[in-house]
């Protein structure tokens, strides 16, 4: 009983409800806990303030220098065609495969080391058509560049020079279904030959060549050169009629270019052919430095593996005059109309 005694007496010096009211002691309680609620919502703003500066002024720039950057390549006083995105990447697939070619490119920065390139891509066996939406599209991700390309326009035809001789039976089998087809007909073929031919040789013969494989023996990866442009800047002209050295002159000038953006080169990666086989190279500067060096020391490019296209007969007509091992229809054309068989 003595306890509740006590309490009962501490409560009885308590001022009165209203007594506090008069005194203003509610009013200055009331005072205090805005003034600390004031000051955690000051804190608290300061340190988010804090944090975003620091996102946006030193970790944004730091991911930007560490991983590959695609902004300097894109110039507000270029055209879209003329950027050097584009004109690196119309080099990048030359070189790497026949018959793509990009006519344009933009890029959409995200942030934090984060960019979206999109791409028009043109695949140069089918009638070229400018001015639709891009069809390709390079999500790259603090370096890494993830490609969504949903009619695969990008893609490597990895057996495309074969991984076996052909037969004399297969060659006469081949040949029979090409006569069945009409005379109008518009073929693409990728062919290889048992030995290698100058390629000022090979694009003097009788028939359209379109891009060649250039032979190097040595080396585990060879690039390729495009004979017919259908996308030529102001200084480029086509390279059907060139001479031996200025062939040469164009294959070192595009490894050169690829080896100019060495961190993009990195992140893009390289699929290049050897003996009808394709290498993917995560890091992929050194390689197209040995090739480069290689190149330099062969006199006269030379070519085995190559793509033609022609009409029927001019098709037949000229594999009846080569020594060749394999071949692949790339496309057939009912006629010059565009007509797929």
């Amino acid at each position: 009983m003595k306890d509740f005694d006590e309490l009962a007496e501490g409560l009885s010096d308590l001022p009165e409800w209203n007594i506090m009211e008069d005194t203003g002691l509610e009013r200055q309680i009331e005072r205090q806990i805005n003034r600390r609620i004031t000051k955690i919502s000051l804190r608290t703003l300061f340190a988010v303030a804090i944090a975003a500066a620091v996102l946006l002024l030193i970790i944004n720039p730091v991911m930007k220098l560490c991983s590959f950057n695609p902004r300097p390549l894109f110039t507000s006083a270029e055209a879209a065609y003329e950027n050097e995105f584009t004109k690196y990447m119309r080099g990048y697939y030359e070189t790497a495969q026949p018959y793509v070619t990009v006519y344009d490119s933009s890029l959409k920065d995200r942030g934090f080391g984060r960019y979206v390139i999109e791409m028009s891509v043109l695949d140069t066996s089918s009638p070229i058509y400018v001015g639709l939406p891009p069809n390709v599209k390079m999500n790259v991700n603090w370096g890494r560049i993830a490609v969504e390309d949903p009619q695969n326009l990008t893609a490597v035809t990895a057996n495309r020079y074969g991984y076996g001789l052909m037969s004399e039976e297969d060659k006469a089998a081949l040949k029979e279904e090409m006569e069945e087809l009409p005379d109008s007909s518009v073929i693409h073929l990728s062919l290889s030959t048992r030995t290698a031919k100058p390629v000022s040789e090979v694009i003097d013969a009788p028939i359209q060549v379109n891009w060649v494989e250039i032979y190097n023996e040595e080396g585990k990866v060879r690039g390729g050169l495009t004979i017919r442009k259908s996308i030529m800047g102001e200084d480029e002209r086509d390279r059907v009629g060139m001479t031996d050295e200025e062939l040469k002159q164009e294959y070192l000038g595009n490894l050169e270019y690829l080896l100019s953006q060495p961190q993009l080169l990195n992140a893009l990666g390289l699929r290049m052919g050897s003996k009808g086989r394709y290498y993917v190279y995560p890091t992929t500067v050194e390689p197209v430095k040995v090739l480069l060096d290689q190149t330099r020391e062969q006199a006269v490019l030379t070519t085995k593996n190559y793509c033609i296209s022609g009409k029927k007969q001019e098709i037949l007509d000229y594999l009846n005059t080569i020594d060749y091992t394999s071949v692949m229809v790339d496309d057939v054309r009912l006629s010059i109309l565009g007509k797929r068989k």
